[in-house]
């Protein structure tokens, strides 16, 4: 079982909105917007390796970390992402491992 070394999330209704997870690979910011034609957030993650966040980026805003990205990776519907929405925990990450790697993007 792979676990994050580190997982934080923001902007959380039902699900997590906002998430910033570091794993041995990288740093990965996880981001379902909200669209304000649909009126509904999106039902994927964007997803994007990030240069690792200092304690004090962590505690700003996220918005805009897309911007910072070092490389944009294939989007993860957020029905996928290993997260248990009864205890607000972060699952293993084994399920999405393969998303995360150089083999995913060719």
């Amino acid at each position: 079982m792979a676990d994050w070394i580190h997982a934080e999330y923001r902007d959380c209704d039902d699900i997590p909105r906002m998430m910033v997870c570091t794993n041995p690979r990288g740093t990965f910011f996880f981001w379902s917007r909200f669209d304000d034609a649909k009126d509904a957030y999106a039902d994927y993650y964007e997803v994007y390796r990030i240069r690792p966040l200092s304690g004090s980026e962590v505690c700003a805003s996220w918005f805009g970390l897309e911007t910072r990205a070092l490389e944009r990776l294939p989007d993860i519907p957020v029905s996928d992402f290993p997260f248990d929405i009864a205890t607000k925990r972060f699952l293993p990450y084994d399920p999405i491992a393969p998303l995360l790697t150089a083999q995913a993007r060719q």
